[in-house]
């Protein structure tokens, strides 16, 4: 699947006119780096397979100048898969089927990041980035059918294959010891190919990943 050139357009515009304001053109300025993590939870959009998840992500910062950064980031992070359980069938045959397990994923990306200080001890910043996202599925189906004729049990796991993911976000930043700083953020992560699922090796077509993400977390120079 190709990357949906309007959502990747919209992080490029965005981000390089908030560099384009922030910029300081002709002022010497120290670059510092910051070291970064935070924990927090998923609110997926996609309510029928996914009911929610926790995750955490840690980003090496390197600040080009007061305002402009960019961010490596690594992550991971756990999603529950919504339980399914289902039965049907008549006098000729019986048909149980149940969905149950969860799925990790460790994206791995890159950032850039716009800072816009507000005051001496506190920043909001302005994050926006894409991450390939590693999956690692714990979702386990069962299908178990029954007729005059016999039957058959069937139990494997819905695999889900690696996708490119894009992000963004807003945290609000404040200092209260140094170099140490206290961090909570806000973002929207959307898939940016497709998710595909397998199941006893036949297509499934495509979940999502798409989600609200609260964190809050810590940061230090280094």
């Amino acid at each position: 699947m190709s990357i949906p050139k309007n959502r990747v357009t919209c992080i490029v515009v965005g981000l390089a006119l908030c560099v384009s304001v922030t910029t300081r053109g002709g002022e010497p300025v120290v670059a510092v780096s910051d070291f970064m993590i935070r924990f927090g939870g998923v609110a997926p959009a996609n309510e029928q397979d996914w009911q929610g998840g926790a995750q955490m992500e840690a980003e090496c910062r390197f600040w080009q100048d007061e305002h402009v950064g960019v961010a490596l980031s690594v992550g991971a992070s756990t999603w529950q898969a919504c339980d399914e359980y289902a039965e049907s069938g008549d006098e000729s045959y019986a048909i149980v089927t149940s969905v149950s397990g969860d799925t990790s994923l460790i994206p791995i990306g890159v950032s850039l990041l716009c800072r816009m200080p507000i005051s001496p001890y506190v920043n909001w910043v302005l994050e926006g980035g894409v991450r390939y996202v590693f999956v690692d599925s714990g979702v386990i189906a069962t299908v178990d059918y029954v007729d005059a004729s016999g039957g058959y049990y069937l139990e494997d796991t819905i695999r889900t294959k690696n996708f490119v993911q894009g992000v963004v976000g807003l945290s609000l930043e404040g200092s209260f010891a140094e170099p140490l700083r206290l961090v909570g953020s806000v973002g929207y992560q959307f898939d940016l190919t497709e998710p595909m699922e397998t199941f006893d090796g036949d297509d499934m077509g495509a979940t999502s990943f798409d989600a609200v993400v609260f964190s809050v977390g810590l940061s230090w120079d280094f």
